[in-house]
């Protein structure tokens, strides 16, 4: 559905988790084939959702946050 592999991955990770899934989940499962890890950085997951949402709009979905501490990113529909 989604142009690369991280990208399909965090679309299927989210959508199998309606409960919400936080920012840790999302890494741990989306770079987990990466023999570096993945990125370090929080903001990597967050750039990878912005882009993906950009993608969603168009089939008015969204990964949205609750935001604040503790937060967890579910697929919602628009």
């Amino acid at each position: 559905m989604f142009q690369g592999r991280v990208s399909q991955r965090l679309y299927d990770f989210v959508a199998k988790h309606p409960e919400g899934v936080d920012r840790e989940q999302i890494a741990d499962f989306v770079y987990a084939e990466d023999p570096n890890g993945g990125p370090d950085s929080e903001g990597a997951v967050k750039a990878l959702i912005w882009r993906m949402n950009v993608n969603l709009k168009s089939k008015n979905l969204r990964i949205k946050s609750s935001m604040g501490r503790g937060s967890v990113y579910r697929l919602v529909q628009l």
